[in-house]
């Protein structure tokens, strides 16, 4: 793996580990502090977006970085990764179905 290849890895890993540590920020957040504090709601929001965003890059960067092509949907990049050793076909089903819920419930402002 290129250089500069492994620091970008490695930047968009340090970040998504920073937002998974956020989770206990969010984690007592009440549905009514939800929909009547416009600061909180954003800020979830904004988690959630970059949970899913960052996870969407990396999986571009490590298909990028083994010469494959990337997918149609984002949902399909990230299932692509099943193909590179060490990533499993059922752990990234998981991980693609989960950041798609995490999008869909976002857009339907169903987040609880």
């Amino acid at each position: 793996m290129r250089k500069e290849v492994k620091a970008r890895l490695i930047k968009h890993i340090s970040f998504l580990e920073g937002e998974l540590r956020d989770y206990e920020i969010f984690q007592s957040l009440t549905w009514n502090e939800y929909m009547t504090e416009r600061s909180k709601r954003r800020n979830v929001e904004r988690w959630i977006e970059n949970i899913i965003n960052s996870s969407i890059d990396l999986a571009k960067i490590i298909l990028t970085s083994e010469d494959m092509p990337l997918a149609d949907t984002y949902k399909e990049t990230v299932l692509s990764l099943c193909v590179i050793p060490d990533f499993s076909e059922k752990d990234m089903e998981n991980l693609s179905n989960w950041l798609h819920s995490l999008f869909v419930k976002l857009q339907r402002g169903e987040i609880f």
